[in-house]
């Protein structure tokens, strides 16, 4: 296994990656919760690598599924085994769940009051802002090596710039940067 992708040496407890989890589930919103993911996993617990947690990003983005599912069952794999990825992705979908028949009724009434829709608006800001930091992390790491950049640069200016349809992208330059890598490496 690359050092890079190994996983803290500390024994994480199953309670700590339950709480973790739990804790991220019910309190972040949207696209943002692989940023809470990425700062309470790798900067600030230290449980795992950038690297291993953007291979992870990468698988739960590419498997079928939510990618908050995922990344979570990937995380408590690598951490704890079976028993942690099943502790992960309960933890991470018990709490909204609750949340979110609570949140239905809560709308119905907080949608009456002016400045609902701003404090929305907030909250996708604030989501957008911490998907960036994982997406800047990633092309600091990726602009290491030549190959990882080109990479970066060609699915970024497929999919954020042109418009291409993801997996199209994804199997067309999945299979070019394989086919890249196996050339080089002969």
């Amino acid at each position: 296994m690359d050092s890079q992708l190994k996983t803290s040496t500390k024994t994480v407890k199953l309670s700590q990656l339950f709480a973790v989890f739990f804790k991220i589930g019910v309190l972040s919103f949207g696209g943002g919760l692989s940023g809470w993911i990425y700062r309470d996993v790798v900067t600030r617990r230290r449980w795992m690598t950038a690297q291993a947690f953007l291979a992870g990003m990468t698988l739960a983005q590419v498997l079928p599924g939510a990618n908050v599912a995922n990344i979570a069952i990937y995380i408590g794999d690598r951490i704890r085994g079976p028993l942690g990825a099943l502790v992960a992705v309960t933890a991470v979908l018990v709490g909204p769940f609750f949340v979110i028949l609570a949140l239905a009724e809560a709308f119905l009434w907080l949608k009456q009051f002016d400045g609902f829709d701003d404090f929305l608006d907030g909250v996708a800001a604030a989501a957008i802002g911490l998907l960036l930091v994982v997406g800047m992390d990633a092309g600091r790491i990726a602009s290491k090596q030549v190959r990882s950049a080109v990479v970066f640069l060609l699915v970024f200016t497929l999919i954020g710039v042109l418009n291409a349809p993801l997996i199209i992208t994804v199997a067309v330059v999945g299979v070019l940067s394989v086919c890249w890598c196996l050339r080089t490496e002969r």
